[in-house]
């Protein structure tokens, strides 16, 4: 029946349930207030040059781990020795673009700037996003 899926959906009580769902879980992981710094699109100069686009400031509040053993594993070999952190956050971010079609967002985690790597998209329980970032070591653009 069409119908009652559509009414269970929008029911405000069912809406409740899964914001306070959502809470617990993100409160037992240690969420915290993080800068995120997101570039917009680009452009192109009068010589052809890319110019970055304008970049944005916000707050996300997201859950910051350090890498486990199974993690470090799967990084790039070059890359193990960087210092990197695991984001939990139901902020949709985006990561490095193999084909350099959109800067990748930053974060900004106890004064330090990290760039965000990889993301992936995860539906158990609650939607939400994990996403490995990388130390950007001083200087960097």
């Amino acid at each position: 029946m069409p119908g009652v899926n559509d009414r269970r959906a929008a029911s405000p009580r069912r809406r409740l349930r899964a914001a306070a769902i959502r809470w617990c879980l993100l409160s037992v992981l240690g969420e915290e207030a993080v800068t995120l710094l997101r570039r917009g699109a680009g452009s192109r100069d009068s010589d052809g040059r890319g110019v970055p686009g304008a970049l944005t400031t916000s707050t996300i509040q997201a859950s910051v781990q350090p890498l486990d053993g199974d993690d470090a594993a799967t990084l790039p070999e070059g890359e193990r020795a960087s210092r990197w952190r695991k984001l939990y956050t139901e902020t949709a971010l985006r990561a490095v673009d193999q084909y350099g079609a959109a800067m990748a967002d930053r974060v900004v985690i106890d004064g330090a700037t990290f760039e965000v790597r990889t993301v992936a998209r995860w539906r158990a329980v609650i939607l939400h996003y994990r996403a490995f970032c990388a130390r950007v070591k001083e200087g960097g653009a």
